[in-house]
């Protein structure tokens, strides 16, 4: 992967998951320390992450952010076939309504000041 840093969202299909007829979900918050035009730290990020996710938490199947500060939250979801494609798309759209502009407030706040 030739993108070290970042903000991810991701759903997946693993092999424990198949066979239990589960989709998983995390964000994954990956070297934020290193983005240049920012003042974060992982643990700090994480922190702000989740205090302000606990209040849209609601909608999001099994969720937990019982992680370190690289996964800001995982969960599941049961693979329904008739409607898999869609429950997938359902759950970006509740990340780009709900978890993106938390996300895009953190980093607001976080962006360092030009000289």
């Amino acid at each position: 992967m030739g993108n070290q840093t970042g903000i991810f969202f991701s759903i997946w299909v693993g092999e424990t998951g198949a066979a239990k007829g589960r989709a998983d979900y995390n964000i994954h918050a990956m070297s934020v320390r290193k983005l240049k035009s920012y003042r974060l730290t992982g643990n700090e990020f994480s922190d702000r992450f989740r205090e302000a996710f606990h209040k849209v938490r609601a909608p999001w199947p099994n969720v937990s952010t019982n992680y370190g500060c690289c996964t800001l939250m995982q969960g599941w979801y049961d693979i329904r076939p008739a409607s898999v494609a869609s429950d997938a798309v359902n759950l970006m759209k509740k990340f780009d309504q709900h978890i993106a502009p938390i996300i895009d407030r953190l980093l607001d706040d976080s962006r360092r000041m030009e000289k």
